[in-house]
């Protein structure tokens, strides 16, 4: 297996804001002192209208749009133990019911940084590489929580992540389970914990002459929310599915890589009536060194 399967066939490992994956570009290095960073721009739109699990007529033109630009980081202290950050910057748009009239809120400057230590054990069979993960983390106040719709929520809250992978030559699996515990922030506001799972199947299209490859992943998370604590309508659970592309070009300084996601959802159930049908797009450049 050469250089540019090993940089990009790696462990998932971790949570984010909304995704389970850790810097950078899952493409974690595996010596001691290797480190990476990316740009990461995600943009989320929801402009339907449900109430439980059916669609529903939407009169006020309830709606959500969040932009988020992310800063990610990895450094290497050796191949079981990491350490990475991910700085989001929002700038975010919601219509919402205020005393039963339809208000635009927004909210943007740096939102909640998470810091994680992503833990793993290796096992190498010919022509095959497995590993389980464990990835404590804690998602830090820095988000600001004064706007309309405030990008923070000023608590500090701790998560664990625990994750299957295998990696060969040419296929990918992924199996990770992550939970957050969302703790009393500032001005009261209490969001619910989330739990997720995402599984993550994918296969490699390599050229070797290149020194480079393309990755085809199907990518699939479920979702559970639990009642925000400050609210009477927030909270439910989701299924979402979407194709994940990925390009890897190996460098003699190190390794780049593209990616582009995108998802939809497949199931959703809320409680109370909030905007759903989110759809999600992402793309992203990453490099490893």
């Amino acid at each position: 297996m050469n250089r540019a399967f090993i940089f990009a066939w790696v462990t998932l490992a971790g949570a984010g804001l909304l995704s389970a994956r850790q810097p950078v570009m899952d493409m974690v290095p595996r010596w001691a002192g290797g480190w990476g960073f990316q740009y990461f721009h995600e943009f989320r739109m929801a402009e339907d209208l449900f109430s439980g699990a059916s669609e529903v007529a939407n009169p006020d033109g309830l709606r959500k749009e969040i932009r988020t630009s992310w800063l990610e980081g990895v450094y290497t202290f050796d191949r079981a133990r990491r350490i990475t950050f991910k700085m989001p910057y929002l700038d975010q748009e919601r219509v919402a019911l205020v005393g039963g009239t339809p208000v635009t809120q927004r909210g943007h400057g740096l939102g909640d940084i998470v810091v994680a230590t992503p833990l793993k054990r290796y096992t190498n069979l010919p022509g095959l590489t497995y590993n389980f993960g464990v990835t404590p983390q804690l998602r830090l106040p820095t988000g600001k929580t004064t706007a309309d719709y405030p990008v923070g929520d000023g608590s500090w809250d701790p998560g664990l992540s625990v994750s299957f992978s295998s990696e060969s030559a040419r296929w990918y699996h992924l199996y990770d389970l992550t939970y957050w515990k969302n703790t009393r922030g500032s001005a009261g506001m209490r969001k619910g914990d989330e739990l997720m799972f995402d599984i993550n199947i994918g296969r490699a299209f390599p050229f070797q002459e290149r020194h480079s490859s393309v990755f085809v992943m199907l990518d699939v998370q479920s979702r559970w929310m639990d009642r925000d604590r400050t609210s009477t309508s927030s909270g439910g659970e989701s299924v979402s599915v979407g194709p994940m592309l990925m390009y890897v070009k190996l460098y003699d300084w190190g390794t780049m890589a593209v990616r582009a996601e995108y998802r939809l959802p497949v199931y959703e159930r809320w409680n109370g009536t909030q905007t759903g049908n989110e759809q999600r797009f992402a793309l992203g450049i990453g490099f490893a060194f």
